[in-house]
């Protein structure tokens, strides 16, 4: 899939965990700029995109690397290791306010290249991308976190095993799976897909802006994870 499939994909897999989630507005933005950057980071592995574009010949390095160490683009980063790792990094992060401010620039960042980089100068996107950092690191727990993280990443390879290419799920076994729905990247049906997912996301937000979240008990899972968080922090002092 094109990068702004994966992206609309991710938002709105996030968008459709919030209704469940529960969590306020204030984490809406951050969590949806977290799950949309996360959408497009399994192609970390491709020195091309976008997302290794992001800080310029920094990530290029990390790219360059990132395809070494996985074997090349849609390997590692599209199999279930690769989404262990994400996930173990993800709940890292989330032990830490600054980190989690961190990564939401750096997925600020992704989504600037990808989607909105010719939209006037880059200085107020930077600000924009600051106060939504800023914004997680105060309001986004570590279930919105993870949950956003992992979302993105899962509909990201769900995307891609739809496509003619597919993916290698259980890498480093060498067997590519796919069910090639939408037929070759960046055709007709992956269009009239984009487009459903747009108006999706925008379905979405308007639902979730009006506070029509669905009952769950779900909200209990970020104690959850907040009491292991102490509980690590706790073994590390």
């Amino acid at each position: 899939m094109m990068g702004k499939s994966h992206a609309a994909s991710g938002a709105v897999v996030f968008l459709g965990l919030d209704l469940f989630l529960g969590h306020s507005l204030l984490a809406l933005a951050p969590g949806t700029v977290i799950g949309i950057g996360a959408a497009l980071l399994p192609d970390i592995d491709e020195p091309g995109s976008s997302v290794a574009h992001s800080f310029g010949f920094v990530t290029e390095i990390v790219a360059v690397v990132t395809r070494k160490v996985f074997g090349g683009h849609r390997h590692g980063t599209h199999s279930l290791v690769g989404v262990g790792i994400v996930g173990i990094v993800a709940f890292l992060c989330s032990l830490s306010p600054i980190a989690v401010g961190v990564l939401t620039f750096f997925f600020g960042t992704v989504v600037y290249r990808t989607l909105t980089r010719h939209l006037g100068p880059w200085w107020p996107q930077f600000i924009l991308r600051l106060g939504i950092s800023v914004l997680a690191s105060v309001t986004v727990g570590p279930l919105v976190l993870v949950a956003a993280i992992m979302s993105g990443v899962v509909v990201h390879i769900m995307g891609d095993y739809l496509t003619v290419g597919g993916v290698p799920l259980l890498w480093p076994a060498p067997h590519f799976y796919s069910t090639p729905l939408l037929g070759h990247t960046d055709s007709f049906r992956e269009h009239v897909v984009h487009i459903v997912l747009l108006l999706a996301s925008a379905f979405l937000l308007v639902a979730l802006i009006h506070g029509s979240y669905l009952p769950s008990q779900l909200s209990q899972l970020d104690q959850s994870l907040l009491r292991v968080q102490l509980g690590i922090r706790s073994v590390l002092r």
